[in-house]
């Protein structure tokens, strides 16, 4: 039997910043590389104050996805616990992390005692950039935008920042540091800095998103970064590279600490020692530093050996090392160096050839047509190109004229912005595609006209926008109200409602769908194939339907939370039409019953309760159909009215038991003799009318019939007393247009004189 793959959790907060996303990607490559699952699921933070952000106040739900990481479900976790717990205390995060007290957990960017951890050197970094704004740029007005104190990263930068200021003389004040959330959205805090500190000539932010947020607090006021103030941040995130004015960085391989990260839970999990490690930095400088070339006694020579071109390439390309493996890198490394020995060729020459200007613009043209641009840091590429230029006339300033001659840079120039004219162009038309793609699956995800698990299956045959061709939609038995305060615990159980398989969707089977809260991550549907998934959860406000777990592309980290929200109104939208056909059915069952029961009723309020035939009601309704039809046909009708004789004697003689025994025995009798042919009433205590299709000729045996009945029962049976009763009646002739009521007294009249001949006489002679 095979065996199964390793499934490992990796617990975020939120998906879609790019130090998450470095993270992710490094732990996914190295999962892929020791073939393992992965299972990225997406926290956010904990203890987060929602309660002023309408937009965003019910992202406490995805909290809840800490419950589906244990021990039952997967063999090792990786935390980004700081990350998670930005926005609480050391003490909450220690609660956070004790769930996981009996399994493999390393921590990623964290350090807190007891737990094996991958960590950034968060001094070394720190300290270049500083001594450039001391040294280089004559900085002596220095602050600080950090972050709490509980995390770890936030703490030791600060620590960082404040001793290589002491050793350099510089003093610091309370009001040079101001303390934010980790977060873009900080605006107090960068007010609150500024306010405090504005004659600062330098400020180092905490991490790159808190740096981009101050920006926008300084172009508000004016304030222009790397001429006013020059500011850095921490992380060297894609944002960074691309603010305007590019921002300087510490470079930490954030990928790698993924890479690492996943290496050291593997070793614990195969019983090898194992300690915490700490991962180097460094100093990336760009345009909120100014544009300031290096010193001329800084300069390179014009030569370029083979350590220089790794030292550029580390430069430019420092996110396609952490990022991409290692093939992809030597690929565009080779390039690169391709590029780099023929300028060194042509620096080398006293008096460059034509075929060597033309050969350095064919590798150039080989840099900018592949891949290499993409991972590029086209502002480190420039002002790199910039200093090789400027070292290069420096040491030979006849190369000045020669260079002009050639047109070589204006050339190079026009190479590099052309190519990133192209990528930008190639990027703006995927953007394009993927609004309209958005725009399609928004339409699409809620045009459902059942709320069968078939809309389900069509909820996931529409992600291949995301390039997802794996994914699986878990819903609760019903629905769970949770309150930011309420806590949370994982069903045992969920119903897998639909499957994407290799780009195939399909409904599964009621019979089939319930798993277990042990198998979410590995069950008979998603096989045995190595995966990179993430699990995302499924709620509207305060009410949470389940859960998605799908494949983590990298469209993903773009759209995961969009992707989450969509899907949870189209799951919300498909249970409240399962909801409402579940009404609808009932309703129409509920309808059928009404309409039998309000037959029984309509039958019961027209029959008579103790005979069995039509009441007065029952009978004047029924009756008067069965003489208009009679009428139409051009029939004969007859009425006949009847009334028991002596029925008081018998009540008092003999009791209201037998009273009742003769009248539904005249009822029988009646019925019996009128047959199929008419329609029989009691209307009151003793009185009985019929009505049938019979014409004169035939009044008197008829009349004859129904007493030689009475006759006959009086005979064979064993009571005391005789039934009997009076007849009178009536024959209307088809044309005739009396009304029931007349023709019923006209009986009644005839009724009368047949009184006259009853027997005197209730008993039987002896």
């Amino acid at each position: 039997m095979k065996e199964k793959k390793l499934t490992i959790g990796l617990l975020v907060s939120g998906i879609m910043d790019s130090f998450t996303e470095s993270v992710s990607k490094g732990v996914m490559l190295e999962a892929q590389k020791r073939d393992v699952n992965l299972v990225v699921i997406s926290c956010k933070y904990l203890d987060r104050d929602l309660s002023q952000n309408e937009e965003i106040m019910y992202e406490y739900q995805y909290n809840t996805l800490l419950s589906y990481a244990s021990k039952e479900n997967l063999d090792a976790v990786l935390v980004m616990a700081d990350c998670i717990g930005c926005l609480t205390t050391k003490e909450r995060i220690i609660e956070m992390l004790s769930q996981f007290r009996d399994m493999p957990c390393v921590l990623i960017a964290s350090k807190i005692d007891g737990y094996i951890n991958v960590s950034y050197d968060n001094f070394e970094g720190i300290k270049v950039g500083l001594e450039y704004l001391l040294h280089n740029l004559n900085c002596r007005k220095f602050c600080m935008l950090c972050g709490p104190d509980d995390n770890t990263d936030a703490y030791e930068r600060r620590q960082a920042f404040t001793s290589v200021l002491t050793q350099n003389g510089i003093h610091l004040e309370e009001r040079n540091f101001v303390e934010g959330g980790l977060s873009w959205q900080d605006k107090d805090a960068y007010k609150k800095l500024l306010d405090q500190n504005p004659d600062a000539e330098a400020i180092f932010c905490v991490n790159d998103d808190s740096a981009i947020g101050l920006y926008e607090e300084m172009k508000r006021r004016g304030i222009v970064p790397g001429e006013d103030v020059f500011v850095f941040g921490y992380d060297n995130t894609v944002r960074a590279a691309k603010s305007k004015p590019s921002l300087s960085s510490i470079w930490a391989a954030s990928a790698d600490l993924g890479v690492q990260a996943m290496n050291l839970v593997l070793d614990v999990i195969s019983g090898k020692t194992v300690s915490s490690r700490v991962l180097p930095t460094r100093f990336i400088k760009r345009d909120s530093f100014g544009t300031r070339t290096r010193n001329t006694d800084e300069s390179r020579t014009q030569t370029i050996d083979k350590e220089q071109i790794d030292e550029y390439f580390n430069d430019i390309f420092y996110r396609l090392i952490s990022e991409e493996s290692g093939d992809r890198v030597q690929n565009i490394h080779d390039i690169f160096a391709s590029l780099m020995h023929k300028a060194a060729v042509l620096f080398g020459e006293e008096d460059p050839t034509d075929d060597q200007l033309e050969a350095i613009l064919q590798a150039l043209d080989m840099f900018c047509n592949g891949d290499a641009l993409q991972y590029a840091d086209i502002a480190k590429l420039i002002n790199d190109l910039k200093e090789i230029y400027q070292s290069v006339i420096t040491a030979k300033p006849e190369y000045s004229e020669k260079l002009k001659e050639n047109h070589l840079v204006e050339t190079v120039i026009e190479k590099l912005i052309v190519a990133v004219d192209a990528k930008s162009l190639a990027a703006l038309e995927l953007q394009i595609s993927d609004s309209y793609s958005t725009k399609l699956f928004v339409r699409d995800s809620m045009q459902f006209e059942s709320g069968n698990d078939q809309s389900y299956a069509a909820l996931l045959s529409r992600l291949d926008w995301l390039d997802i061709r794996n994914a699986y939609v878990y819903v609760f038995d019903e629905p769970i109200i949770r309150h930011e305060s309420d806590p949370f615990f994982a069903p045992q159980y969920l119903n897998l409602k639909a499957v994407l398989k290799n780009g195939k969707a399909y409904a599964i089977a009621d019979s089939e769908q319930k798993t277990s809260f042990a198998d979410l991550y590995r069950n008979e549907q998603i096989g045995t194939a190595r995966y990179s998934m993430v699990l995302l959860p499924l709620f509207t406000n305060e009410t949470f339907y389940g859960v998605l777990l799908c494949e983590l592309t990298d469209k993903i980290f773009d759209n995961g939370e969009f992707l989450a929200n969509q899907l949870s109104s189209a799951v919300k939208m498909i249970r409240l039409l399962n909801e409402n056909e579940k009404i609808q059915h009932q309703l129409e069952e509920n309808l059928i019953i009404m309409r039998e029961n309000n037959i029984k009723l309509d039958t019961l309020s027209k029959s008579d309760g103790l005979t069995g035939i039509l009441n007065r009601r029952g009978f004047y309704t029924e009756a008067e159909e069965f003489l208009e039809k009679c009428r139409s046909d051009k029939r004969e009708v007859l009425v006949i009215y009847a009334d028991m004789n002596h029925l008081k004697i018998i009540n008092d003689k003999y009791g209201h038991e037998e009273g009742d025994y003769s009248i539904k025995l005249i009822a029988d009798i009646l019925k019996e003799s009128i047959g199929e042919s008419g329609i029989v009433g009691r209307i009151g205590g003793d009185e009985f009318v019929c009505i049938m299709k019979r014409g004169l000729d035939e009044v008197d045996s008829i009349i004859s019939e129904i007493n030689r009945k009475f006759e006959t029962h009086n005979l064979q049976s064993d009571k005391r007393y005789n039934v009997t009763v009076s007849i009178g009646a009536y024959a209307s002739p088809g044309e005739e247009a009396l009304s029931l009521n007349e023709m019923l007294s006209r009986a009644d009249g005839k009724l009368y004189e047949s009184k006259s001949n009853r027997p005197k006489s209730v008993e039987k002679e002896n």
